[in-house]
């Protein structure tokens, strides 16, 4: 089974509204020691994640319902495609790149679902393209993701101009 995507337009506080009880990130990111997810050795890592001995609400939203915010679903564009997106679109370099795991907010870990905010340089040129810029363009991140993700592109370049024209933030919801 693949991962779920799904894409769509909300405000801060309509996010927030919808996924009640999940964390803001933190201001700043910190270190933390966790285990390696395959090795299983410690690591220390930075994260803008919430204090994982914090427990959450009992009240807490375990699966938020996006549905008024009409989402649309991108199943198989992951993280990774979007990384490359970045690199297509602005030339953006790895560090510009790491913006893609901008998390909104943070769920109970139950919930195994992650929303990420779309960077907002991505979003403004998604929304300023041209026919012609979003065809070049999707040619160059077909080349950098080595598949077809060119007609995701003019959907997402829609939805960023929607974002755009509401004043409101483009946002990827994932499920595995």
């Amino acid at each position: 089974m693949g991962v779920l995507t799904d894409f769509f337009v909300a405000s801060a506080e309509e996010l927030r509204a919808a996924c009640r009880g999940w964390k803001e990130p933190l201001p700043t990111p910190v270190k933390r020691q966790t285990l390696h997810p395959f090795t299983k050795r410690p690591m220390e890592i930075m994260t803008t994640g919430p204090d994982p001995g914090e427990p959450f609400d009992p009240d807490t939203v375990r699966s938020p319902d996006l549905s008024p915010f009409r989402p649309v679903d991108f199943k198989g564009l992951g993280t990774t495609e979007m990384e490359d997106l970045m690199r297509a679109a602005l030339d953006a370099t790895d560090e510009q790149v790491n913006a893609v795991y901008d998390t909104a907010l943070y769920g109970p870990p139950e919930t195994e679902q992650l929303i990420f905010r779309v960077p907002p340089p991505l979003v403004e040129r998604l929304a300023g393209m041209s026919p012609r810029d979003l065809e070049a363009c999707g040619k160059r991140w077909n080349a950098l993701v080595g598949d077809e993700p060119g007609p995701y592109l003019a959907p997402l370049a829609e939805l960023a101009r929607k974002a755009k024209s509401e004043n409101r933030q483009l946002y990827m919801w994932i499920c595995p």
